[in-house]
């Protein structure tokens, strides 16, 4: 969802996107970025919700998904994720 953007200035002389950022309490460069902030907190929730570190579940799963089988990749989803063996 992006911030809505309005170069309207209103009465305080503050713009009506920089009014928008400040009331909700976030506020991204660009859709894109918002975009990513969403993905990487869906990511976070998930792990929470399934009482897994998400710190280390991204580290481990980011090292092993260049060689993990394409058909087994539901494996590595946080309520699926085991830790690698060391």
């Amino acid at each position: 969802m992006a911030i809505w953007r309005s170069t309207i200035t209103g009465p305080s002389g503050a713009s009506a996107e920089w009014r928008s950022a400040a009331t909700t309490g976030c506020s991204f460069g660009s859709d894109l970025g918002g975009n990513t902030a969403a993905v990487l907190r869906s990511f976070v929730a998930s792990c929470q919700r399934v009482g897994v570190d998400p710190y280390a579940w991204f580290k481990d799963v980011l090292t092993r998904i260049a060689d993990h089988p394409i058909t087994r990749l539901a494996e590595l989803l946080p309520h699926n994720w085991k830790p690698a063996q060391a």
